[in-house]
């Protein structure tokens, strides 16, 4: 199976946010989520140092103190792999960048990882530029393996 090719970045769902619009990506609709005028900028419940920690354990897994990373998880997922950055604010994880390619439960691995409640979690899909919460980037990844 070839895997979906994403960019995402990874925010603490703001409190003001609301159910946007639903969009048609790759032949599938997907919720969208409003954030009004702001970009996301509250930390996650975590420090930096405990996130960089905490990747350091998966296996295939490398990360340097700077926050950057890139996991290439085992032989078995020859072609999964993600590449990303930690980026923080007064040493609390503000947000996560990834890409690669990837399948959701790939990226659900590094959620848990980073200690992130997936339903407080807000997913910019960067290349289409919307706001989506996880049911909707299940939807978006599912869109992305029909559409390989």
């Amino acid at each position: 199976m070839v895997l979906p090719s994403f960019h995402v970045r990874l925010y603490v769902r703001p409190a003001g946010s609301y159910s946007g619009e639903t969009l048609v990506l790759h032949g599938t609709p997907i919720p969208t989520v409003a954030v009004g005028r702001c970009m996301p900028d509250q930390p996650f419940d975590i420090t930096f140092s405990e996130v960089v920690d905490r990747l350091a354990q998966l296996p295939g897994m490398y990360v340097e103190p700077d926050g950057s990373f890139a996991w290439r998880p085992g032989a078995t997922e020859e072609q999964a792999y993600i590449c990303g950055l930690l980026c923080d604010r007064d040493d609390r994880l503000l947000f996560i960048e990834a890409q690669g390619q990837a399948d959701s439960r790939m990226l659900a691995r590094l959620l848990e990882a980073c200690h992130c409640d997936t339903a407080a979690v807000l997913f910019e899909l960067v290349r289409e530029g919307v706001f989506v919460d996880y049911a909707g980037l299940c939807k978006y990844f599912g869109a992305l393996c029909n559409a390989s």
